[in-house]
Parts: C-alpha cells; structure tokens; sequence
C-alpha cells in the first residue's frame, strides 16, 4: 500500500485535525522538517482533499 501524507504549517489546522481524530505528528525530524512544522499520515484525508477540493501534488 501507499502511505499518503500531508506536509503543513498552520498550527489552527493541526488543532482541527487533532480534534477530527487525526493524529499530527509534531515536532518532527527527516523528511521536509526544515520545511514543515506538521505532517499527517492519513490516506483518507490525503484522498478527500484531492477529490472533494481538488488539490494535487505538490504545492497548493
């Protein structure tokens, strides 16, 4: 399977996220982490915002 994740800096959205019962990783090292302060590993979330908002990959 695929891990899809979502790479992010808006620590409102982190909080929503947490409450909507997505785990968001933060602090966080390795990939991007100079980058973005937040990530989160969820398939679902990634795939709702391709289909239902129309993000892509990549920078939005």
């Amino acid at each position: 399977g695929s891990e899809l994740r979502v790479y992010f800096n808006d620590p409102g959205l982190a909080a929503s996220l947490d409450v909507s019962g997505v785990h968001v990783e933060f602090p966080r090292a390795g990939y991007k982490a100079g980058e973005y302060k937040f990530r989160a590993n969820k398939n679902n979330l990634w795939w709702a915002l391709v289909e239902k908002h129309g993000l892509r990959l990549g920078l939005n």
